[in-house]
């Protein structure tokens, strides 16, 4: 916070690793990429500040990556496994495919709220802020496609967990001790058929156990 950034390797010992950046940090994303490990904080006036080290005792250099805009950075998370982070901000959403060489925008103009958290699932995104909003982006070929869905709450919501297996649920918690969840349906056999797979299967198998003839197959998600 303030512009400084610690470390610790047993939780009892805090290194100052820098205290002079100019903007106040709210978040940080640290993880291995490729040989070396790397940091990601960002924070006001659109700060994304990044560094890699090899080895656990190196001291960081610190350099500042271009976000292209001056909007308050909140959250930061990197997809696993791969060189995609995203960024939430106050009327942002930010996408790096590159550890953050570029960084474009990707929220329409509709998404002016400031968004507190984003939580990252296989091929899309959650974020959550001001006035209970959350937003649910799906990543399409060339790009994004949003849509808004009901919290059920007006209070700001300041952080969302998501997981996708086995079914996609998301946890969202804010002001006032509020707490809420979605969970995505999983699929259910029609009247008359039983179903011969597990729910999570995309592809589920059923059987006509009502007809005279024994028919079996496979019927698509539609997705």
């Amino acid at each position: 916070v303030g512009g400084i950034v610690l470390r610790t390797t047993n939780g009892t010992t805090w290194t100052m690793l820098q205290a002079d950046l100019a903007a106040t940090l709210y978040d940080v994303e640290f993880s291995s990429c490729g040989a070396s490990r790397c940091i990601w904080t960002v924070g006001t006036n659109g700060a994304i500040v990044y560094a890699s080290y090899a080895n656990s005792g190196d001291i960081p250099n610190w350099a500042t990556q271009n976000s292209g805009t001056t909007a308050t950075l909140r959250d930061i998370s990197r997809a696993p496994d791969t060189s995609n982070l995203r960024i939430a901000g106050s009327g942002v959403i930010l996408l790096t495919s590159n550890y953050g060489t570029t960084w474009s925008q990707i929220q329409d103009g509709a998404m002016t709220q400031t968004f507190q958290s984003l939580g990252i699932f296989s091929g899309g995104i959650y974020t959550v802020g001001s006035s209970g909003v959350i937003y649910r982006g799906t990543q399409g070929v060339s790009s994004w496609t949003w849509a808004t869905e009901t919290s059920g709450t007006s209070q700001q919501l300041n952080s969302v967990a998501v997981q996708s297996i086995p079914i996609l649920t998301a946890w969202a918690v804010g002001g006032a001790g509020t707490i809420v969840r979605y969970d995505e349906t999983a699929p259910t056999a029609p009247t008359n058929l039983t179903k011969t797979t597990a729910d999570t299967d995309n592809t589920p198998t059923f059987t006509w156990s009502a007809s005279s003839d024994d028919i079996s197959g496979t019927i698509g998600s539609g997705g």
